[in-house]
């Protein structure tokens, strides 16, 4: 049994039902490394992704974005509406309840080490970690609804993406918003 084992478990136990209950279809093509889900609506397509850590540690992301039901170009080739992903959206986001940018403000299981030794366990239960991300989570769907930022999502416009239906590219270097 691996270190995200149990957290994985938890997710699917948990968040999977939740995305499929609200009309998101489940993609595991990029698993283990990407849990993927897609809703798609005769007006946008809603696309996130559970990104874990690709050195095996108990860690995790949520990438979310939204582009028009017809698809997006990405690096200057199409991308069907089946196949976006949110790292292929123009405007794209990405959930996490800490404030660093990096690896450290995801969501986690493995403690920090000073946390670790006052609270005498290296790791959170999986269900910690999984009811931290149920109740940030409305921050994204805030977002696909009506834009809103909340304080623990971060949006970035990608240059090198557009969406199909008549959006021009991105100008410029990303940009974080």
């Amino acid at each position: 049994m691996g270190r995200t084992t149990d957290l994985r478990r938890e997710i699917k136990q948990r968040f999977f039902p939740l995305m499929t209950a609200t009309g998101f279809t489940v993609d595991m093509r990029d698993a283990p490394f990407f849990f993927g889900f897609r809703r798609m609506t005769p007006d946008v397509i809603q696309v996130c992704d559970v990104q874990w850590d690709s050195y095996g540690r108990p860690r995790f992301v949520i990438n979310f974005g939204k582009c028009s039901p017809a698809g997006v170009i990405c690096h200057g080739q199409p991308v069907r509406p089946e196949d976006v992903t949110a790292s292929a959206t123009p405007l794209r986001g990405r959930l996490a309840p800490g404030r660093h940018s990096t690896i450290g403000g995801w969501f986690r299981q493995d403690r920090p080490l000073i946390e670790s030794i006052l609270h005498l366990s290296p790791l959170r239960s999986p269900a910690e970690v999984v009811t931290t991300l149920l109740t940030l989570f409305h921050e994204v769907e805030d977002w696909w609804e009506d834009g809103s930022i909340g304080l623990h999502v971060r949006i970035i416009a990608m240059r090198y993406s557009r969406d199909i239906a008549g959006g021009a590219p991105m100008a410029g270097r990303r940009a974080i918003l």
